[in-house]
């Protein structure tokens, strides 16, 4: 959407976003189900050998929901990237 000449993205999507980012630790990610379970993520964790730890969580605005949320460490990413 364009508002005051400029483009603006809001929704549940960019929420949601917001609220995984929220909680992040510094240096990991944090991803959906959905995410983790892509063909593509997949396949780059184990070409990496890097493993996503499980974990559940309540989100601001998302109150009735209880959420199953992956966190990847960014630095075993990057050291297996050499």
């Amino acid at each position: 959407m364009t508002l005051n000449e400029r483009l603006d993205y809001f929704g549940t999507t960019v929420n949601m976003a917001s609220r995984l980012e929220g909680q992040a630790q510094g240096d990991d990610l944090i991803v959906s189900t959905e995410v983790v379970r892509h063909p593509a993520v997949q396949r780059l964790l184990r070409e990496r050998q890097v493993s996503s730890e499980e974990f559940n969580a309540r989100l601001k605005d998302f109150v009735h929901e209880k959420f199953q949320l992956y966190r990847i460490r960014v630095s075993a990413l990057s050291e297996t990237s050499d």
